[in-house]
């Protein structure tokens, strides 16, 4: 007898935890709940809007605009990329030609300095 009334006992411990931990699980879904409406109305707020469908509308274009934007910065990169390449190749072929250039000069001045030395022989 006095182990049934102590298991009982244990049963009506565990029911009353268990709707301890119910309540407790449903205040933090309400604080949770809460916390959200607020932010919704800063949200509303801030964007001047107070209905639900046209702050979903608002963020779709919003979200449209950025991904435009994104979009139209990585053509840039892109452009820039191919432009700072072809500066790299311009210059490379500038230091070819100077070099060149240099040469063509030296040979010249060689040229001249044989013709004088033969000269004066």
């Amino acid at each position: 007898e006095e182990e049934r009334k102590a298991e009982k006992r244990r049963e009506i411990e565990r029911v009353h935890e268990l709707a301890r931990l119910e309540e407790e699980n449903a205040r933090q879904r309400r604080e949770k709940l809460e916390r959200y409406e607020e932010m919704l109305r800063n949200i509303y707020e801030a964007m001047g809007i107070s209905d639900v469908d046209e702050l979903v509308e608002e963020y779709y274009k919003r979200e449209e605009l950025i991904f435009s934007k994104v979009q139209h910065e990585n053509i840039q990169n892109d452009e820039i990329q191919q432009l700072e390449r072809e500066i790299q190749a311009l210059n490379k072929e500038k230091a070819m030609e100077a070099e060149q250039n240099n040469e063509v000069v030296l040979k010249d001045e060689m040229a001249d300095i044989q013709s004088k030395i033969k000269s004066v022989d």
